[in-house]
C-alpha cells in the first residue's frame, strides 16, 4: 500500500512504495531527501537474518551479544519530543512563554502542522498581484514617516522659514491691495501677494515629488535638497490644472452648479459644496497621481481612469495615508483655528474700514476730475481710522504656523511616497521609461560645424535679459527723444508710451516662441494653443515646462515692461496716447 509523504525542502506530496518504509527516497521536484517512516509496530530485524559481514573480533570479550536485547529497545523513546522543527525548512521553532503558539513558522511561513503554506504566506500571495500585503503598510508606515522627519529635520527647518518669509510677503501685500484705493498701485502689489501665495501649494507637489523618488531608491535621509521658489510658485498653477484634468468629472458638476448659480439664482451654496467634494476628491488621488508623477514616464498620472483605478483598488491604504495626513496638519489647522477665532472678527472690521476709506478717496478723484483740478481733495471728517493692532495676533501666530506647516508636509510627504512604492502594481505605475537607440551618422566637416553654431545661438536665459533690456532700453530713449520733440508733451507719460510700445515687440517675439514649441511638442498642442486661448496656452506652457520655459520668461519680462509703461502714462497724464494740453 503506498505511503503519503511529504517532502520537507518543497512541501509537494508524494507516494512512496510500501517496501519503502524506514528508508530515504529522492523528491524528483527539488532533488531533496524525503524520509519515509517505518510501520508503526515495526522492530528491528533479529541479527541472525542481518546479511553478514566481515568485523574485526574484539580485543578484550565481551558478554555475549542477545537478539532479545536489541529487540527489546523502545525506538520512540529516543525522539527529542521537547524541539519542534518546521517540516519544511527545518528551523528550531522557540514557541512564546506566554500566550498562543506558533501555528507558522517565523522564517518561510510554513503551516507546522501540515507543511504547507501557512495563512500569512497564503495572503501574500494573494495580494502579490496588487503589492504588498496592506496590514504591512499600516503598521510601517507611521513609524517609517516619523523616522523620515527625524533624519531630514533640516528640510523641515528650511520650507518652515521659506514658509514665514512667502506668508509674511503674501499677507502684507494683500493687506496693501486692500489699502490702496485705485487700480495702478493695486496691481502693483498684488503680484507680489499673487507669488507668495502661489509658493505654499507649489512645494507641496516638489516636495512630493522628491520624497516619491527617494523612497523608491529605498533611502531615508535626503543627500541634498533645496526648494526652488521659483520652481515652486510655477507648480501651483499646474495643481489646480491636474485637479481639474484628472478629476474631470467632478469640474463638469463644478461648471453645472456654477451655471445653476448663475442662470437659475441657486446660491452659491451648491457651488461651494460642488468646489468641497471636487477638492476632497482631488485629495484622495494625490498618492496615486504624485506617484506618477515621480516615475520617468508621467503621462498616466493626467488620465482619470489610471489614476481613479489605483485609487479604488487600494481604499484601505489611501484612507490610512489620508488619516496620517489629518494627524499631521491637526496642530496647524487648530492654532490656525484658534488664531482666526481671535483675531477674525477684528481684522474683518479693519478690513472693511480700509475699503469705506477708499470709497471717499475714490469720489473725491472723480470730483476732481470732473472740475479738471490736478488736486484731490479729500473730507477728512468721512475717513475711518484703521485699527492696526487688530493683525498684530495673526503676525504673531504666523511664526508657529509655518513650521507646523513645515512638519506637517514633511511628515505627510513619506507615507504617500511608501504607498506609491508598496502598490506600485494595482496603481500601474510605470518605472522604466522606453530606451532611445540613437544610431550615429557621418557628417561632413562643414555639417559639424553648422550644427556647432545651431548649438551656440541656442536662445538661453542671457538671451532673454538680451531682448528685455535693449527693447526697454530703445522705449526709454525713444520716449525721452518724443518728448525732447515735442512740448506739449508730458516726459514721463511718453517713457511710459515708449515702454508700452517696446513691451510689445518682446511679447509677440514670445507669443510666436510658444506657439513654435506647441506644434513641435506635437499638433495636437499647436492647435491647443491656436485656438484655445489663454486656457490652452496656460495648460501647454504647465504641462511642458521645459520646453515653453523660455517663451514663457520672455512674455513674463515682456509683460512687466508694459506694465511699467502703463503705470509711468496714467502718472503723467497720458503721454503719446493722451498728449496733455
Amino acid at each position: 500500500m503506498p505511503v503519503p509523504v511529504v517532502c520537507p525542502e518543497c512541501a509537494k506530496k508524494l507516494k512512496a512504495p510500501d517496501k519503502a518504509r524506514g528508508k530515504a527516497l529522492k523528491c524528483p521536484s527539488c532533488g531533496g531527501r524525503v524520509p519515509v517512516p517505518a510501520e508503526e509496530g515495526a522492530v528491528a530485524a533479529p541479527a541472525a537474518q542481518r546479511k553478514k559481514t566481515r568485523r574485526r573480533e574484539p580485543v578484550a570479550a565481551g558478554p555475549p551479544q542477545s537478539g532479545e536485547f536489541i529487540a527489546g529497545l523502545d525506538l520512540s523513546r529516543v525522539e527529542d519530543r521537547e524541539t519542534e522543527v518546521c517540516p519544511r525548512c527545518g528551523t528550531v521553532i522557540e514557541h512564546p512563554e506566554e500566550g498562543a503558539e506558533l501555528s507558522e513558522c517565523p522564517k518561510c511561513g510554513a503551516d507546522l502542522l501540515t507543511g504547507g503554506k501557512g495563512a500569512t504566506a497564503k495572503r501574500k500571495q494573494k495580494f502579490k498581484s496588487r503589492g504588498e500585503d496592506p496590514r504591512v503598510y499600516y503598521s510601517t508606515a507611521p513609524g517609517d514617516a516619523w523616522a523620515f522627519l527625524k533624519k531630514n529635520a533640516d528640510v523641515v527647518v528650511r520650507l518652515g522659514i521659506l514658509t514665514l518669509v512667502s506668508s509674511l510677503v503674501a499677507c502684507v501685500c494683500w493687506v496693501i491691495v486692500r489699502y490702496c484705493a485705485f487700480t495702478p498701485p493695486k496691481l502693483f502689489w498684488g503680484l507680489p501677494a499673487v507669488v507668495g501665495t502661489l509658493f505654499i501649494p507649489g512645494c507641496l507637489w516638489v516636495l512630493q515629488e522628491a520624497v516619491t523618488s527617494l523612497t523608491f531608491e529605498n533611502k531615508q535621509k535626503f543627500k541634498r535638497f533645496r526648494f526652488d521658489m521659483l520652481d515652486c510658485v510655477s507648480k501651483a498653477p499646474r495643481i489646480a490644472v491636474w485637479a481639474a484634468v484628472v478629476v474631470w468629472p467632478m469640474t463638469v458638476l463644478d461648471l453645472i452648479a456654477f451655471a445653476g448659480w448663475m442662470v437659475m439664482d441657486t446660491g452659491p451654496m451648491i457651488f461651494l459644496g460642488a468646489l468641497g467634494l471636487h477638492a476632497l476628491a482631488a485629495f484622495l488621488f494625490w498618492p496615486a497621481g504624485l506617484g506618477h508623477m515621480a516615475m520617468p514616464v508621467s503621462g498616466p498620472g493626467w488620465n482619470f481612469f489610471t489614476v481613479a483605478s489605483g485609487t479604488a483598488k487600494n481604499p484601505g491604504p489611501v484612507l490610512f495615508w489620508a488619516a496620517l495626513t489629518f494627524a499631521a496638519f491637526l496642530p496647524f489647522l487648530g492654532l490656525l483655528g484658534g488664531a482666526a477665532a481671535l483675531a477674525g472678527p477684528g481684522v474683518v472690521e479693519a478690513l472693511d474700514t480700509m475699503e469705506a476709506n477708499n470709497v471717499v478717496y475714490r469720489a473725491a478723484a472723480a470730483e476732481a476730475a470732473e472740475a479738471k483740478r490736478d488736486d484731490v481733495k479729500v473730507d477728512e471728517a468721512k475717513l475711518t481710522t484703521v485699527n492696526w493692532n487688530a493683525f498684530l495676533i495673526p503676525g504673531v501666530a504666523l511664526i508657529p504656523l509655518s513650521f507646523l506647516f513645515g512638519f506637517g508636509a514633511v511628515y505627510a510627504s513619506r507615507p504617500a511616497g511608501l504607498l506609491a512604492k508598496m502598490f506600485r502594481p494595482s496603481l500601474g505605475l510605470i518605472t522604466l521609461a522606453r530606451e532611445r537607440k540613437y544610431v550615429p551618422k557621418m557628417k561632413r566637416k562643414d555639417e559639424l560645424g553648422d550644427l556647432m553654431d545651431e548649438e551656440k545661438e541656442e536662445f538661453g536665459p542671457k538671451q532673454i535679459l538680451a531682448v528685455l533690456g535693449v527693447c526697454a532700453l530703445l522705449g526709454v530713449v525713444g520716449g525721452f527723444a518724443y518728448s525732447m520733440m515735442n512740448d506739449n508733451t508730458n516726459a514721463v507719460a511718453s517713457i511710459g508710451s515708449g515702454l508700452f510700445v517696446a513691451g510689445l515687440i518682446p511679447g509677440l517675439i514670445s507669443g510666436f516662441m510658444l506657439l513654435a514649441a506647441a506644434f513641435k511638442e506635437s499638433t495636437m498642442w499647436g492647435l491647443i494653443y491656436l485656438f484655445l486661448g489663454p486656457p490652452g496656452q496656460l495648460a501647454f506652457v504647465v504641462m511642458n515646462w521645459s520646453r515653453a520655459k523660455n517663451g514663457f520668461f520672455l512674455a513674463v519680462g515682456a509683460n512687466v515692461i508694459i506694465f511699467v509703461g502703463v503705470v509711468l502714462m496714467i502718472v503723467g497724464g497720458g503721454g503719446l496716447i493722451a498728449p496733455s494740453a
